[in-house]
């Protein structure tokens, strides 16, 4: 019951948004808002992107909740042979499945990976301040380019207000 509660309480807040929306675009129009300068625009388009937003919440919300139908069949009627098929496990690598290949299908499903993917080596570089007592941290050098003799290395002195 609870689930259903929130799927109701999000459709409403969806709508409440979506009508907000379109009451201010409606607003822009109707002022002649959107053809005075920037604001106009800017108001349209923030508009139309947040009842975009919620338009689309709305839509998921409502298929997720089965309000609307998802497009799938519900008895599998169309899935293709290569899909519909049992899944088999691979002996080499345990979690690697593959479906079982029917002589219909098409040759991009026979492709099955027999061995796992590559490992990467993992740097062990310590982080700042946990090395052992006995060595110090370190920094790397972080640009091997000189600073510019042009460029001062400390502020002008402040000349003192005189009194």
């Amino acid at each position: 019951m609870e689930y259903k509660r929130d799927m109701i309480m999000l459709a409403v807040l969806s709508v409440v948004m979506i009508l907000f929306s379109v009451a201010g675009i409606v607003w822009a129009f109707a002022s002649q808002l959107v053809f005075g300068g920037l604001d106009g625009i800017l108001l349209l388009a923030v508009c139309l992107m947040v009842g975009g937003v919620f338009t689309l919440e709305l839509w998921l919300v409502a298929r997720q909740a089965g309000w609307v139908p998802s497009g799938v069949p519900a008895t599998g009627a169309g899935k293709s042979a290569a899909l519909s098929a049992p899944v088999t496990k691979s002996a080499a690598v345990g979690a690697t499945a593959a479906p079982a290949l029917s002589k219909d299908a098409p040759p991009a499903a026979a492709v099955v990976r027999s061995t796992p993917p590559p490992q990467t080596a993992a740097l062990s570089v310590p982080l700042a301040g946990t090395a052992p007592a006995n060595q110090p941290v370190v920094a790397p050098a972080l640009s091997t380019v000189a600073p510019s003799p042009a460029a001062p290395d400390a502020a002008p002195p402040v000349p003192e207000p005189s009194k």
